[in-house]
């Protein structure tokens, strides 16, 4: 079956409107032929459907979203089509603008975080207790509908946690970058809800700053994510301290220093107390070169199995990267050199000792000339 055309009908759902585009589906809107009620019909994209995984997961989105359907803050899906090489899911439509739009207007103050966060919690909350994990949260993954309410979206990439048909192979990436958790970036396939409590935290920072925590500009994606399983985020002082701490805690770089329910972190929101309404000047939340927070980095890294097993899992992963990142250098520390600076400063390194040397064995040999002429001399 062809692309659907305006005018088109699928089953009791005439298209009214193309509404927008992902990477792998369309989404429409269309009003049901009997009822005159309007829904948003995400259709995958027709070329893809000859691929086992995509539409797999096209397929597993579908359960997903039905198994949460009791949720009010989750997308509600109603039926889901399928002819021939056409699949298509179809939802409730909403009215109102993502989170994503929102930020763009600027920082979030703190009524603002208080209306909004614990709701998005709730959902999250919910999928959880299902054994659900998103493993794709940002902002443009969060609606907010004209009348107050919100709905999470987008559940193509979720894990259902004691599910066998995870068709996620080990080692694998699978979600947004600047949002993910440590443990999404070595393998998306092992990790548990407290990597969506994580990429809350960094969904935090970005309403709180008006700014993603990571310049996607001027930082590559390699660099980004040796800075999320090494570093910290950077640390905004414009941020008042109730605040601080819950991103510090909810991004902690092992699992279990995280909130460990998106209940406790929902608590430790509504309890943050500030003095001042406005939280920070969105304009000048971060720079363009973040800087890290060091306090903790300063402190020398524990010896438990787990972090040694992880130091060379991201060893590993970074020597792989090494094949196709010319501009990365490891030195014996494991510790990573990006750019050509270093390469410059260890090729003159190299030129000084050499010169050294050469130095060093000219003097010898000098010398052992002039022993040699003074014994002739006697």
């Amino acid at each position: 079956m062809e692309d659907l055309n305006i005018g088109k009908k699928l089953g009791n759902y005439r298209i009214v409107r193309f509404i927008g585009e992902g990477g792998m589906s369309r989404v429409y809107e269309a009003k049901h032929e009997k009822f005159e009620r309007r829904y948003a019909i995400k259709v995958l994209i027709p070329e893809l459907t000859v691929q086992a995984s995509v539409r797999w997961r096209f397929e597993n989105e579908a359960r997903v979203m039905d198994m949460l359907s009791e949720c009010r803050d989750i997308i509600n899906v109603f039926d889901f089509y399928e002819e021939d090489k056409f699949l298509a899911i179809i939802m409730e439509m909403l009215e109102g603008e993502t989170l994503k739009d929102r930020i763009k207007k600027g920082a979030m103050d703190d009524a603002s975080v208080k209306e909004i966060f614990p709701r998005v919690l709730d959902a999250f909350k919910y999928a959880h207790d299902k054994n659900i994990v998103h493993r794709d949260v940002k902002p443009s993954n969060i609606f907010l509908l004209n009348n107050g309410e919100i709905r999470v979206l987008d559940f193509g990439i979720a894990k259902i946690s004691d599910s066998k048909e995870d068709n996620t192979s080990t080692g694998t990436q699978m979600g947004t970058t600047i949002y993910m958790s440590p443990e999404q970036v070595l393998d998306s396939k092992h990790l548990d809800y407290r990597s969506d409590i994580y990429s809350l935290g960094v969904m935090l920072y970005h309403c709180l700053t008006g700014q993603s925590p990571y310049n996607t500009e001027t930082v590559s994606r390699f660099e980004i994510q040796i800075k999320i399983v090494n570093e910290p985020l950077a640390e905004i002082e414009n941020i008042p301290e109730p605040y601080r701490s819950i991103i510090k805690r909810s991004t902690a770089k092992k699992p279990g220093d995280r909130y460990q329910s998106c209940e406790e972190m929902k608590h430790a929101i509504i309890e943050a107390k500030i003095e001042k309404a406005q939280i920070v000047n969105s304009d000048k939340a971060v720079p363009d070169e973040v800087k890290v927070y060091n306090k903790e980095a300063e402190k020398k890294p524990e010896t438990k199995k787990d972090d040694e097993k992880t130091e060379l899992y991201v060893e590993n992963v970074v020597k792989k990267e090494l094949e196709y990142e010319s501009k990365v250098e490891m030195n014996e520390n494991n510790q990573v050199l990006i750019g050509e600076e270093e390469k410059n400063g260890k090729r003159i390194l190299m030129f000084i000792s050499f010169a050294a040397v050469v130095n060093f064995c000219a003097v010898v040999i000098s010398i052992f000339y002039i022993l040699k002429f003074y014994k002739n001399l006697l």
